[in-house]
């Protein structure tokens, strides 16, 4: 009797862990990039940066909704659908590296504190959106030290100027997080812009 209850409640448990796994894909909005009113004519912008790598917040605190507006997305959608949008806005004909990691730890990030989505190489719209949708879903904590100094290895891979965005909500960092940030600093020198968006 009690073996007839058990083996039903164990795959009903199973079930409903397995689907507590599957996540609803992010949706991307239509976007067009046009240009903003400006005095300046885009024939005289100058490229300063050679690469962007791109740090995305794949933490649990990132599966809550975002408050920013009433669209009901979670924060990771918004972080995805932005980086989605900048990846709009990116010439064709740039020469430019691109690379992303993620960080978070669990299941979603393969049983590991963060992961390289795309390494750093010539940018390419499809490269970049496919390592953008790599990252999936949000689990775990925010290691985002981690993702900082595993990010030299990428930042090393590219010559000339480099842009770090990392794009967090900001959430439980560790407190060394600042410290890899400086070590980074004191590594590239000028050669490093770090810019978080949130």
């Amino acid at each position: 009797m009690l073996k007839k209850i058990i083996i039903p409640v164990v795959a009903i448990s199973g079930l409903a862990l397995l689907s507590g796994c599957a996540t609803k894909p992010t949706t991307y909005p239509n976007f067009t990039a046009t240009p903003v009113a400006q005095a300046t004519s885009t024939s005289e912008f100058r490229q300063k940066t050679d690469a962007i790598f791109v740090i995305v917040d794949a933490s649990s605190s990132t599966n809550t909704t975002y408050d920013g507006n009433d669209s009901g997305s979670s924060k990771l959608d918004v972080e995805k659908q932005t980086l989605y949008r900048l990846n709009k806005t990116i010439p064709a004909n740039i020469n430019l590296a691109t690379g992303i990691t993620s960080f978070g730890s669990g299941h979603c990030l393969d049983w590991s504190s963060t992961k390289v989505d795309q390494n750093a190489t010539r940018h390419s719209a499809k490269n970049f959106q496919s390592g953008l949708d790599m990252t999936q879903c949000a689990s775990g904590g925010s290691p985002l030290n981690k993702a900082l100094a595993g990010s030299t290895t990428e930042l090393e891979k590219v010559r000339g100027n480099s842009a770090l965005l990392i794009v967090s909500d900001g959430q439980q960092v560790p407190s060394e997080t600042l410290a890899e940030a400086q070590a980074l600093e004191d590594k590239f020198g000028q050669r490093l812009c770090i810019y978080s968006i949130w």
